[in-house]
């Protein structure tokens, strides 16, 4: 390795050790609707990472769920972006030292090697590209719960298919990000039929922190106003509602303080 990539390389490594701490925030969206005849229908939408809905006449129930970003899934997602960059940064750098030691030995095959050895680590790179992208993606269950004493039909409208759920329990269906499934469930004799539409859908986004704790996250954004000297403005999301409100400044040192001394 040159005295020049072993320098690039630790400039690389110090950029990544003096970024600011980030974290992945999740975005719910969940909609279930169950319809019973032409005017009688119940409905529920949320943006928190769990929806239920009971039909009307108490016989089943629908429960929604999103995969939860908790630390080790925000642990998960840094670790397939890093391995990611990293095959990028391989792939360059292996494309610089091939060009180096070609020229300086001039040797056919080293170049061979290093052009195949270079096509190698971006196919990898694609690959690592692809499941960070996937651990960015939250997945989605539903639930029915057959609360009668009778067993349930449940049939998908859009692929044609069948289950059956015994009295008193439960069966777990999974739903595309974002999805939609349209499901028709009645009783065997078919006498009591209604139809439900179960929407989910989910994305996380990279946000600089603040402050983290198992209440709120506060969440640090550049200013753009230009009436204001701050470089920084602030935005506190609270982790059980996902309701988000600015921050002032003088706000979040007094809140740091006082969470502080709680600590201590």
């Amino acid at each position: 390795m040159t005295r020049k990539l072993s320098i690039v390389i630790l400039v690389f490594s110090l950029c990544l050790t003096l970024q600011a701490k980030t974290t992945y925030i999740p975005t719910y969206r969940s909609f279930i609707q169950i319809k019973q005849g032409l005017n009688d229908s119940v409905m529920a939408q949320s943006n928190l990472g769990k929806l239920d809905l009971t039909a009307q006449d108490g016989s089943f129930s629908i429960t929604l769920v999103h995969e939860d970003v908790d630390k080790e899934k925000v642990k998960a997602i840094k670790r397939a972006k890093a391995a990611a960059g990293w095959m990028t940064f391989a792939a360059v750098m292996s494309g610089v030292s091939t060009g180096f030691d070609a020229s300086y030995h001039n040797n056919a095959l080293t170049t061979y090697i290093g052009m195949r050895n270079t096509e190698n680590i971006a196919v990898l790179s694609g690959f690592m590209h692809d499941v960070a992208q996937a651990e960015q993606r939250l997945t989605i269950d539903f639930f029915i719960d057959n609360n009668s004493e009778e067993e349930l039909m449940v049939a998908d409208l859009a692929r044609g298919l069948t289950w059956y759920i015994l009295p008193h329990t439960s069966m777990q269906f999974s739903l595309a990000n974002p999805g939609i499934e349209r499901l028709r469930i009645s009783d065997l004799r078919h006498s009591s039929i209604k139809y439900a539409d179960i929407i989910g859908g989910n994305s996380v986004r990279k946000e600089t922190i603040e402050w983290e704790d198992d209440v709120c996250w506060i969440i640090r954004e550049e200013n753009h106003d230009d009436s204001s000297n701050q470089l920084y403005s602030y935005r506190y999301i609270d982790k059980g509602t996902f309701e988000s409100r600015d921050m002032p400044h003088a706000e979040l040192k007094e809140f740091k303080k006082t969470h502080k001394e709680k600590l201590n």
